[in-house]
């Protein structure tokens, strides 16, 4: 215990007390946490539509995000500003009143509109690597909120069958235990 200094053991004895005394989200011990993020993946048979500018750049609506009145009139608007529509046409998107109706509607009468069809799928974000307590795993994605979606959270896994992780925090925890006898 020559190389580590108070500063080192204080912080040794309160990753312990975290780590015995913080939820475990049902994960069985040890745990540590990732943060579990969701991605847009684009296929031809995707739950999801976007629809995008006629750039193909700017993002008009996206099934996913927009489910509001406001988006859907606004993708309905933009229709009828840029899209290839007649007078009886802009009349029937005006009556129209859900996304189903609204791609049924773009279907039927082959409007020109660009658009792509995507699944939402989640994964585990290995660009931060795993945080020790879930308590630093939510402060990291405070801190990051910005590099994840805002659906991002904490997720606990188990260090199952990893000796050296179960060794490693077997000691980490015994820093809790009070005086240390070396």
């Amino acid at each position: 215990m020559k190389n580590l200094n108070e500063e080192d053991l204080q912080f040794l004895k309160e990753l312990a007390h975290k780590r015995k005394t913080q939820e475990k989200d049902r994960c069985a011990d040890p745990v540590y946490w990732m943060i579990q993020d969701e991605k847009n993946v684009f296929t031809d048979d995707g739950e999801y539509t976007v629809f995008f500018d006629d750039d193909g750049n700017g993002e008009i609506y996206n099934t996913y995000n927009n489910c509001g009145k406001e988006q859907l009139n606004e993708l309905k608007e933009y229709m009828i500003d840029n899209c290839d529509i007649t007078y009886d046409e802009v009349e029937e998107i005006k009556g129209i009143h859900d996304n189903n109706s609204l791609f049924n509607f773009i279907e039927w009468h082959d409007i020109d509109i660009n658009s792509r069809r995507f699944t939402r799928e989640y994964f585990i974000s290995y660009s931060s690597g795993p945080f020790l307590t879930k308590k630093a795993a939510k402060q990291h994605l405070k801190d990051n909120y910005y590099h994840y979606s805002k659906n991002a959270r904490t997720y606990g896994l188990v260090g199952w069958r990893n000796p050296e992780f179960e060794r490693l925090m077997e000691i980490v925890e015994k820093f809790d235990e009070g005086e240390l006898i070396c």
